[in-house]
């Protein structure tokens, strides 16, 4: 039988953060109800056309999977798993945020079958949380870090590289903390500036030069500490990187679930439907769908592969795609000014040419 990852997107939260970029939705905790029947009809209904596949992988994200009631998301699992052919070693994750996260909710998730945890920290400097929309504080974070490595061996911690009021001092005071709970898993992103409410702080936030010594202060301090830096913004300690996210960057299928939430199956991706009402009234509906032709199937690798530390595999490039000989020429000047390593059997990023990633991929592809 094939494999098969699930994503089930649910879409709301306590409040809406001022970078956030997500289809997801706040103050319409009277809708959630309606939208969980809506997303378990989805999720029956979707099962009896993929009955040839193995679900490998199951995560549930958002908005925040932990603000609805525990006994709400343990009812989707258990859903998920009387109706898919789901693996006993299957990665079962769920995010949250410190604000909705307690030890019991914690109890709960580990009881149903849940065994990895994904917090929404983002910071530990209160200021800079009130800032950007947060509805936690640094003692709510430190309480659920707590109660997450009491009961989960493999839990992540995620934060933001180019928040307000962030500098190299208070940032490496803050890293120091975050390496004494040893989380199995820890993701660093940088702030995308491309959202309108970011423009009321942006004036606070760190230079890109800042920014850049932040980074690589990051990559050093975290090597140090034993993870492996595998994928631009995710760090793990050996066997702990994120199994789910790892199908997603190596091409692999994946159903999503829940409003607006993708799939790729059969070379093909599906956007389910976006409006939040009309999702409710008609679970199945589809917003749209492209099928990738080879052009794209490469381009998509191309770029998914350099975001991880194993890069493009030479041979397998050719097997998928043929000549590999552009490939090569559009890479040259990144290659000779060491931003790209070229060895016998990958093409992949160095921690130098990993700052203007974007950059190297569109001129690659």
């Amino acid at each position: 039988m094939k494999d098969l990852s699930l994503y089930i997107h649910i879409p709301f939260c306590k409040s809406r953060c001022a970078y956030c970029g997500f289809i997801t939705f706040a103050e319409k905790d009277c809708m959630i109800n309606n939208y969980i029947h809506s997303l378990i009809a989805e999720i029956r209904e979707r099962a009896k056309d993929h009955k040839e596949y193995t679900i490998v992988s199951i995560y549930f994200g958002g908005g925040t999977p932990s603000h609805p009631s525990a006994d709400i998301i343990v009812k989707i699992l258990k859903t998920i798993k009387e109706n898919f052919k789901v693996t006993k070693n299957a990665e079962i994750t769920i995010e949250s945020n410190p604000e909705s996260l307690n030890e019991e909710k914690i109890i709960q998730y580990k009881e149903a079958g849940f065994n990895r945890l994904s917090i929404g920290i983002q910071s530990l400097n209160n200021k800079t949380l009130k800032c950007i929309g947060r509805t936690h504080n640094k003692t709510t974070a430190v309480k659920a870090i707590i109660a997450a490595k009491k009961h989960f061996k493999n839990y992540s911690l995620d934060f933001i590289i180019g928040l307000p009021y962030q500098n190299i001092t208070n940032f490496t005071k803050q890293l120091n903390e975050i390496v004494l709970y040893n989380p199995s898993h820890l993701s660093f992103y940088f702030l995308s500036p491309d959202n309108d409410k970011i423009k009321s702080f942006i004036k606070d936030c760190p230079t890109e030069e800042q920014q850049i010594k932040i980074y690589e202060l990051l990559t050093k301090r975290l090597k140090k500490e034993g993870y492996k830096h595998y994928e631009v913004s995710n760090y793990a300690k050996p066997g702990h990187q994120c199994r789910h996210n790892l199908r997603y960057w190596e091409q692999k299928e994946y159903l999503g679930l829940g409003l607006a939430a993708h799939s790729f199956i059969n070379d093909t991706v599906h956007e389910n439907e976006k409006s939040l009402n009309k999702y409710i009234k008609k679970p199945l509906a589809r917003d749209s769908a492209l099928h990738l032709d080879s052009e794209l199937k490469k381009m998509d690798y191309v770029m998914m592969c350099l975001r991880t530390n194993r890069g493009i595999n030479k041979s397998e490039f050719r097997k998928k795609f043929g000549n590999i000989n552009q490939l090569l020429q559009n890479a040259e000047p990144y290659i000779e000014s060491k931003k790209l390593i070229n060895n016998s059997t990958n093409i992949r990023i160095s921690q130098k040419g990993v700052l203007i990633l974007d950059k190297i991929i569109d001129d690659l592809i």
